[in-house]
């Protein structure tokens, strides 16, 4: 096992974008584990928490709903947020996209404006792993962050999400 490397600057800001399966939260977990002082932040953390909190309420009230949370773990985990939800017929996706583009017709910045508090509390280096937005990138480069963009190939991305949809289902037969 590697030993952390202590990094000696001021605050870093890295903001990773690509499209959805590229390796954005890998990569930045990895960093994470690796460097010491990092910290790896989400525009999508807030509608993560909202999703959990109306899901919480759902299980409550529909016993479909609540095998089915039971069944998964993880609402949020690689290849479970693009499952239909019984009961709801809705994925976790959905009802994520769902909140924060309302949020945004509301205010385009409130994301942002999250995100600049969050930073501003913390006295860590900031990975942000899920850049979406010109105005998230406008953000990240304003207090001299850097945002890098992932891509993968197709071929590797259709690969990888086989795997995951089998892995789940293994773990989900209890074989691992």
């Amino acid at each position: 096992m590697t030993a952390k490397r202590k990094l000696y600057a001021p605050p870093i800001l890295i903001g990773l974008k690509g499209p959805h399966g590229c390796g954005k939260s890998t990569l930045a977990r990895a960093i994470a584990q690796r460097y010491e002082g990092f910290v790896v932040y989400s525009f999508a953390d807030d509608m993560r928490r909202q999703v959990t909190e109306y899901l919480a309420q759902q299980r409550l009230a529909d016993p479909v709903v609540a095998r089915y949370m039971h069944s998964v773990g993880s609402i949020f985990a690689h290849g479970v947020k693009d499952r239909v939800i019984p009961g709801i017929e809705c994925t976790p996706r959905d009802l994520l996209i769902e909140i924060g583009e309302g949020q945004r017709k509301l205010d385009p910045d409130y994301w942002v404006d999250q995100m600049r508090e969050r930073i501003a509390e913390t006295h860590r280096h900031v990975i942000i792993d899920d850049v979406l937005f010109e105005n998230e990138e406008q953000m990240i480069r304003g207090v001299n962050g850097m945002v890098f963009a992932l891509e993968t190939h197709e071929d590797v991305r259709i690969k990888a999400a086989k795997l995951v949809a089998f892995m789940t289902e293994v773990r989900d037969m209890r074989w691992i």
